[in-house]
């Protein structure tokens, strides 16, 4: 399941596929193994160097006609992790522990269904070429490590000296401290989907089932926009929870477009941004054309920005990947 609306997001649409007619599969090694006509086979190429062929084959023209003003077709779709980065970024450590789950894993479907927001229309893309009834197998069961929580703590604790010592020595100016949590979930992935659906609608919800992995977000951060030579990022950075009386709303959406902090945080991002497009684009077409818009969900208020820019000719995805990934709002530091 995939939702996109909003700005950069290709419309108001939400589409949904089932049985891939074929896989890229990225393993935690950095291994590539491509799912394709029934059969597995290692593609002998790097990880990053592995997803551009994938996604440039499923750019199909779809045989049934697309409704107007859904947006780009959702052939191919899958997540990269941010471990990913590891081999983009070669001073990048690898975790210390590092994860058992996939780097990455993109699908091609055949066949999509599609829901037109807008009219409230259902309708179903084929990009067939020929009948197969063959999908990949489902991803064997991933079980999550226990995990020493004393020593968890001690680890972020001690992120922040080394933050702090990156700052001084002049190598990140920001940077995002995280770690991983693992919980117990006793009802079904797709019921906890359907319920942060339903308590906060972003324009960037997906749902993966892989088999023995699920995975599902609910952001309103669109990274990457592509359409044709044009390329868009859209940072967000600056946060105010929402309340429940008019008035006090309003005066959080008005404090967080005044606080000179988070103004400063933002223009720092949306900076960076302009470094990294600057990496793929053509010199003098990297552009800010929105700057700080206040855009409001459900339960927050966001700050988001759009920078956007020519790409140079010839320019692949596994240049571009190379240039934005990891997200610099994220990682708070440029490539």
């Amino acid at each position: 399941m995939l939702d996109r609306a909003g700005p950069g997001c290709g419309g108001l649409a939400s589409w949904a596929g089932s049985r891939p007619a074929s896989l890229l599969l990225i393993e935690p090694s950095g291994q590539s193994r491509l799912w394709s006509e029934g059969a597995w086979t290692s593609p002998d190429l790097g990880p990053v160097d592995s997803i551009a062929p994938f996604v440039d084959a499923g750019q199909a023209e779809a045989l049934a006609p697309v409704p107007p003003g859904v947006g780009p077709l959702p052939r191919t779709v899958g997540f990269i992790a941010y471990e990913l980065g590891a081999f983009i970024e070669k001073r990048m450590p690898r975790a210390a522990r590092p994860s058992k789950q996939p780097l990455a894993v993109l699908c091609t479907y055949d066949r999509v269904q599609g829901w037109d927001r807008a009219s409230g229309r259902s309708f179903e893309l084929d990009f067939s070429r020929r009948p197969t009834n063959a999908c990949p197998p489902p991803l064997p069961v991933l079980d999550c490590e226990a995990r020493d929580e004393d020593n968890d703590r001690k680890l972020y604790a001690s992120g922040f000296a080394r933050i702090a010592r990156a700052i001084r020595d002049g190598e990140i100016y920001q940077a995002n401290l995280s770690r991983c949590i693992a919980v117990h979930y006793d009802a079904e992935p797709w019921q906890l989907y359907e319920s942060m659906r339903r308590h906060q609608p972003v324009p960037r919800g997906f749902f993966m089932d892989c088999g023995g992995l699920q995975v599902l977000g609910n952001s309103p951060e669109c990274l990457l926009a592509i359409d044709g030579e044009r390329i868009s990022t859209f940072p967000i950075k600056g946060t105010r929870a929402r309340a429940a009386q008019p008035a006090l709303d309003e005066a959080a959406a008005a404090e967080l477009l005044a606080n000179p902090k988070e103004m400063a945080e933002h223009l720092m991002i949306v900076d960076l941004e302009r470094n990294d497009l600057g990496r793929v684009c053509a010199t003098g077409s990297v552009e800010v054309t929105d700057f700080a818009t206040l855009r409001s969900f459900a339960t927050v208020h966001h700050l988001e920005s759009q920078v956007r820019g020519r790409l140079r000719p010839g320019t692949g995805l596994e240049e571009i990947l190379g240039a934005v990934f990891p997200g610099g709002s994220i990682t708070g530091a440029p490539r």
